[in-house]
């Protein structure tokens, strides 16, 4: 490698490692360190620099903002595979909370299409302005009016309870089937 760079590593391999320059991708590095190290498998790898987890294989050195200035931190082996099954498991978690938030969805949706039987329906109330007059309301703010309100009993019943940490979806599907989730 006659036009070489150096890249300062410091971890599981301290000195510089040599490659063809700053547009050579994480792939090539991470190889190239791999066999340094004498590991067979360069996946198992991690690299960090400036805090950043270089992790997309395909990108290059300089769109990380890696020059003759920087210092990647390598680790190998256990910790790396450790590593990745943590993002693993953030990534499980990640995906269940969408289909969490993809369920709240639906059963927003659910209380908004009311057409004003079931919930609605159990409590009757009107409200007044200041002189004692009676306010109309449409169908549609009644409605959201009455959810509202049960949703904030619900989350009275909660901290009354001394169960505040309780989701407030559960409180929704409570409020959605009328029905404790159990």
């Amino acid at each position: 490698m006659d036009d070489s760079v150096a890249v300062k590593v410091a971890g599981a391999l301290k000195g510089v490692v040599r490659i063809r320059s700053f547009e050579s991708t994480v792939a090539e590095l991470r190889t190239e360190i791999a066999r340094l190290i004498g590991m067979n498998d360069p996946s198992l790898i991690k690299m960090i620099a400036a805090g950043r987890n270089l992790q997309d294989d395909s990108k290059r050195l300089c769109d990380y903002n890696i020059s003759t200035n920087s210092r990647v931190l390598i680790t190998k082996g256990a910790a790396a595979q450790a590593a990745l099954s943590e993002q693993e498991a953030r990534m499980g978690a990640e995906e269940a909370r969408s289909a969490h938030l993809d369920r709240l969805k639906a059963a927003l949706d659910k209380m908004a299409s009311r057409d004003g039987r079931g919930l609605t329906d159990k409590w009757e109330f009107s409200l007044e302005n200041q002189a004692g007059a009676r306010l109309s309301l449409s169908d549609s703010d009644r409605r959201a009016l009455v959810i509202g309100l049960a949703l904030h009993e619900k989350g009275k019943q909660s901290m009354e309870a001394g169960d505040s940490q309780v989701p407030i979806s559960l409180r929704i599907y409570e409020v959605v089937t009328d029905r404790d989730p159990d």
